[in-house]
């Protein structure tokens, strides 16, 4: 009887550990999958005779809002060490965050009804990831690089009716989110991306914009992403 009842509160000792440990859930490795989102931000169009730096490229010009969806791929790795996650991602999206505008005062956009345009068509980023794990729950913080395909067009439709531009835009990227982990090697993230401004594309300078040319500010955007992940090559405990 007595050992019945060591073997009972033996049991029950453990049983606390014994459920911790299943719950601890194994962050380290490599991983890829797909991610989707939708976006926004805004942009605006200026001309030659605006201030260095764009800062006079006021209400007076073209201003667009810009917004879409996106669809694309991740991979990354992560580190454990002790309670802390951390890892590096990068990412590609496509897809068309886009906006346009008809003619100002200051900026004219084309005759007959014709408009301003500006896209951002692809973007790429590269990040830092750290997070402090919840057993299956990754809450997190990110900060990378990000490089944006940029678009424009003027009196469209483009030439020989207008003028059009693109470029690849470079500026600093910060968000957070959280992960789950779906199974042990299965995970679900939801996060948000803001991705700073400015950068500035110039177009056309010899046509109908004219020397030094056209040029469209696209400030900064945010997106709102959910993804899932595979985890590959997994430390095993």
């Amino acid at each position: 009887m007595l050992r019945k009842i060591l073997t009972v509160v033996a049991l029950t000792l453990m049983a606390p550990a014994a459920l911790a440990q299943e719950a601890t859930y194994e962050w380290s490795g490599l991983y890829a999958g797909a991610v989707v989102g939708v976006a926004s931000g805004n942009s605006a169009f200026c001309d030659g005779s605006t201030a260095p730096g764009f800062s006079n490229c006021d209400a007076s010009f073209p201003q667009l809002s810009l917004s879409g969806t996106t669809g694309g791929v991740t991979v990354g790795y992560n580190w454990q060490f002790n309670d802390i996650i951390a890892g590096v991602e990068a990412d590609y999206s496509f897809g068309s965050i886009d906006g346009s505008s008809g003619s100002t005062a200051t900026f004219g956009c084309g005759g007959g009804g014709a408009l301003c345009e500006s896209s951002i068509d692809s973007y790429a980023t590269l990040r830092g990831r750290v997070g402090i794990p919840q057993g299956n729950l990754l809450p997190y913080l990110t900060v990378g690089v990000a490089f944006s395909d940029l678009n424009a067009s003027i009196a469209t439709p483009p030439p020989p009716g207008g003028a059009q531009g693109s470029g690849t835009g470079t500026s600093a990227v910060l968000g957070g989110g959280v992960e789950v982990g779906l199974n042990p090697r299965t995970t679900m993230k939801f996060e948000y991306l803001y991705i700073t401004d400015p950068d500035v594309l110039r177009f056309d300078p010899t046509g109908v914009c004219g020397s030094p040319g056209c040029f469209t500010r696209r400030n900064g955007f945010g997106t709102v992403r959910i993804g899932v992940n595979y985890q590959f090559l997994k430390r095993q405990r």
